[in-house]
């Protein structure tokens, strides 16, 4: 088969890429949530279409 080698690499290393990507927003929204704490105010936890709509948290 050509080009198998090829491809697991490049799937392993978007796979590991993908990983890192969510790790970093992770500790991200963790450090804003960390931070909107320690000053008193209370950080967007719940998205604003929740509020508006019939409480489901669904837009339809």
């Amino acid at each position: 088969m050509a080009g198998g080698k090829t491809f697991k690499r490049d799937q392993k290393r978007r796979k590991e890429m993908a990983r890192k990507l969510k790790q970093e927003e992770k500790m991200r929204k963790k450090a804003e949530r960390r931070e909107a704490k320690k000053d008193g105010t209370p950080g967007e936890e719940e998205p604003a279409d929740f509020e508006s709509g019939t409480g489901t948290g669904q837009p339809f």
